[in-house]
């Protein structure tokens, strides 16, 4: 089993599960990083700070068909890899890559790491070659 309930929740959107997701079965090359860049420094920062035992908040996956698909959380992701770690929290969303790229593009603009300018037009870039179709 990929996952593991830990809690649910309700929202306007439908049922959302947190849960503790096998970090092997999330998709990260689905198209759904919105940034220009992995920032190696916070990749780092947070991997130190997740084998002290620090808490994070969930990342955000969608699923669909079987799959995974990271909408939110590749610096987690990316540093819990890194740690050596199985597992992380995630908040588990019903619905399409379509769906988790649309996620993805409104992502960071509340906590995380600020958005470049390079990630800022990267995402416009994504926004409009990928969500008109």
């Amino acid at each position: 089993m990929a996952w593991r309930l830990m809690k649910k929740t309700r929202s306007r959107n439908g049922e959302e599960k947190v849960v503790r997701l096998r970090l092997d079965s999330i998709r990260l090359d689905a198209g759904t990083q919105t940034r220009a860049h992995i920032d190696d420094w916070t990749v780092a920062d947070y991997s130190e700070s997740m084998l002290r035992g620090d808490s994070f908040p969930p990342v955000v996956v969608f699923h669909h068909d079987g799959d995974f698909v990271l909408a939110d959380g590749f610096h987690r992701v990316k540093a819990a890899l890194r740690a050596k770690l199985k597992h992380i929290v995630a908040e588990v969303r019903q619905g399409a890559r379509s769906e988790a790229l649309r996620f993805a593009l409104g992502a960071n603009h509340k906590h995380g790491l600020r958005r470049s300018n390079g990630d800022k037009k990267c995402a416009v870039q994504m926004a409009l070659t990928s969500l008109e179709t």
